[in-house]
């Protein structure tokens, strides 16, 4: 009784505390003076420097004249006046401006900005001031500064002098916008425009930090030097000595890089230098011991990692060295103990075995695109804490070592693309609870897939194609209601159309081409609601032996072809994790015949829907349903036995990019409405008895 007495003394002492801090608050920000009116005049002519759109009213809704500019959003001022007094004006100064990431547009930055003297804080990045140039002078009227961020800009040529007189600027931010482009090879282009029509160039490296003695984050992205490699590095260590973050990637560097200055250089905990042609690992940075992140990707270094970088870097948590040249690990197998979280080795030249980091825990690894040979089976276990295994297209043979089924962490887990043989272990389906995407295409896997799924299973994607396995596919993947992809093509794998399938709420797309399945779509399966794949966005059946007709009311049930969906990417996202650097990501792919070639697709756009029924024994009349699929991209029917007209209903698939009609029985006149349809790029009605000319010129 007394404890609860107790218990609750303190929390009515805790709840008056609260009470009389936020009363105390309250009076405190009622006693402040509002802003000086110099100050709000400088805001409000900044304000109307941008276009006038949804963007800036969202943006500057409360900035509005006539009232206390310290509560307009983004805008901070002062806690007193004293400042302001002293300067002889009235009212409080604004010390931070944070426009960032609102989406403004401006023909260029307003030199009222400059009249905000006591600016501790700007951020004007993620705004687009349409390619125009900074002002030449006015930053070094803002003295104040300790943090300026104007990335990505949409500027053009010099940076002011005036930004390399601020000394105490503590964060600087001038990188530039680029894009990233993933290639059908799965390999990132990373792209920008091109110098000197955006962006910074021939920046002045030595010039622009030289009193920047305070500067402890320096982030330059695509920002073309002038100076060598030695040069900004020299700079670096003599005007930045308490730089802890470096960021230069895609800055054009030539020359050395580091040289022995860097031995005297900062602890710099993140160093990215990625894109900036260095031919030679920076053995100079083996002196860095608290460096947390590297990323040295996109450039040419070759031979073998340094051992030492294995056993040195101990607090480090992210390391992307991957689109280089190297050839070896430079280490045995099992990688010293690090707190790393994320290793991307990919593109590059490794031979041997994939490595294992010791002791690890929420780790991601990518080794894809090299020479790896094989799995240690021994070190399997050291894997106990990894969350993704990325090792496609690489050479790895042999077994799929059943000791990955005690990695209980495991989510992700890609070895496709390799020569691996024997079958599935069946612990690898059955009973994990963890994994969400197991992509084995392309190997030389065989035997059954595991039957006895469990109802704990989180698959999310399912990758078998390309294959040699056999039997049918186990109902029990009914258990998987997150999997959204599932992909069995060019296997043995046969049995009846899998109708059991509709109790997998979120699946959008099947591939079952280039198998043994058999029988029929209906009509039975019309009669009621066991058949109705609803969330379906791609359906490949090509290459089987289906028969029967095809029943009108089955496509009814396909309704997400019938809907607009937005232009995502389908793609398993666990939330962020470590900052920027890491988190959990996997963009689902899939290969189909389109416009007649066979294409993977690296991403797959929940616009794009497609159905393939081409290379069966369909016969019959095409169904007029198939129109009702009002965002259908592609249909291909070829190399069946279909009878009858095209039906003229096929003219209101406005979104159809490629039809394909060919080799079948159809007659009849050539509906000339396909000619309205905007999008059509592919089609084939060859090999059957049409009649009639069709008026466009896009017949293959």
């Amino acid at each position: 009784m007394c404890t609860r007495q107790a218990r609750r003394r303190y929390y009515e002492t805790s709840l008056l505390v609260l009470m009389l801090l936020l009363l105390l608050q309250a009076r405190l920000a009622q006693s402040l003076p509002p802003c000086s009116p110099d100050q709000a005049t400088a805001l409000l002519q900044l304000k109307r420097s941008f276009t006038v759109n949804t963007a800036s009213a969202t943006a500057f809704r409360s900035w509005r004249a006539g009232t206390d500019c310290c509560h307009w959003a983004g805008v901070r001022c002062d806690d007193d006046d004293n400042d302001a007094a002293a300067s002889g004006s009235t009212g409080r100064r604004a010390t931070s401006l944070d426009l960032g990431g609102r989406g403004l547009q401006s023909g260029g930055l307003d030199a009222a900005v400059f009249s905000l003297t006591s600016l501790g804080y700007l951020n004007l990045g993620g705004n687009d001031f349409n390619a125009s140039r900074l002002p030449a002078v006015g930053f070094e009227r803002l003295t104040e500064l300790t943090h300026l961020n104007i990335s990505p800009p949409s500027f053009t040529g010099q940076i002011p002098a005036g930004i390399g007189r601020l000394t105490n600027l503590v964060s600087l931010d001038l990188s530039t916008l680029f894009y990233v482009i993933n290639q059908e090879d799965d390999r990132a282009d990373i792209m920008a425009p091109s110098f000197p029509n955006w962006g910074f160039w021939k920046v002045d490296f030595l010039r622009l930090v030289a009193n920047l003695d305070n500067l402890r984050e320096l982030y330059l992205g695509f920002v073309y030097m002038s100076n060598g490699g030695e040069g900004w590095c020299n700079a670096l260590v003599n005007s930045t000595p308490k730089d802890q973050v470096l960021s230069l990637p895609f800055c054009k560097i030539s020359g050395p890089i580091f040289n022995d200055s860097v031995v005297r250089s900062p602890k710099v905990a993140e160093l990215s230098l990625a894109s900036c042609n260095i031919s030679k690992f920076p053995n100079a940075v083996k002196h860095q011991d608290e460096l947390h992140v590297i990323d040295l990707s996109n450039n040419q270094m070759h031979g073998p990692i340094p051992r030492w970088a294995w056993e040195t870097w101990k607090e480090l948590f992210f390391l992307d060295l991957s689109n280089n040249k190297f050839t070896s690990i430079g280490h045995d197998s099992l990688l010293p103990c690090l707190y790393t979280r994320y290793i991307n080795l990919s593109y590059n030249m490794f031979e041997g075995p994939i490595p294992i980091p010791k002791e690890n825990s929420d780790l991601e690894l990518d080794y894809s695109n090299n020479r790896f040979s094989y799995m240690p089976f021994d070190l399997i276990p050291y894997l106990a804490g990894i969350l993704s295994l990325k090792a496609s297209r690489n050479n790895i043979s042999g077994e799929i070592p059943s000791t990955f089924c005690t990695v209980k962490s495991l989510q992700i887990l890609d070895l496709s693309y390799n020569i691996l043989n024997g079958s599935i272990p069946s612990c690898l389906m059955e009973n994990s609870s963890t994994i969400k995407v197991l992509n084995l295409k392309a190997n030389q896997l065989n035997g059954e897939l595991p039957h006895n799924i469990k109802e704990d299973c989180a698959f999310e994607a399912l990758d078998f194609s390309y294959n040699r396995f056999e039997g049918q596919l186990p109902t029990s993947l009914v258990a998987c209601k997150n999997l959204v992809v599932l992909d069995v093509g060019n296997n043995q794998i046969g049995g009846s159309f899998p109708c059991w399938m509709h109790l997998l709420p979120k699946l959008q797309v099947l591939v079952l081409k280039s198998n043994k399945f058999y029988g029929q779509l209906g009509p039975t399966l019309t009669k009621d609601d066991d058949c109705e794949l609803q969330h379906l966005r791609i359906l490949d059946l090509a290459s089987n032996n289906f028969s029967g007709i095809l029943p009108d009311e089955w496509f009814r049930k396909l309704k997400a072809m019938m809907s607009v969906s937005s232009n995502e990417i389908l793609v398993m996202k666990d939330g962020d994790m470590y900052g920027t650097y890491n988190h959990i990501t996997y963009l689902f792919t899939t290969t189909v015949t389109y416009k007649g070639l066979d294409l993977t697709f690296t991403k797959i756009l929940k616009t794009f829907v497609l159905i393939d029924v081409s290379n069966n024994r369909f016969h019959g009349s095409i169904p007029e349903t198939i129109a009702t699929l009002s965002v259908l991209s592609g249909l291909n029917m070829s190399h069946n036995a279909l009878t009858g007209p095209i039906p003229n209903q096929l003219a209101s698939l406005h979104q159809l990019e490629s039809l394909d009609l060919s080799s079948n029985k159809l007659s009849g006149e050539i509906p000339q409405k396909l000619a309205s349809l905007d999008f059509l790029s592919t089609l084939n009605l060859s090999n059957n008895m049409l009649e009639g000319r069709f008026q466009r010129s896009l017949i293959s």
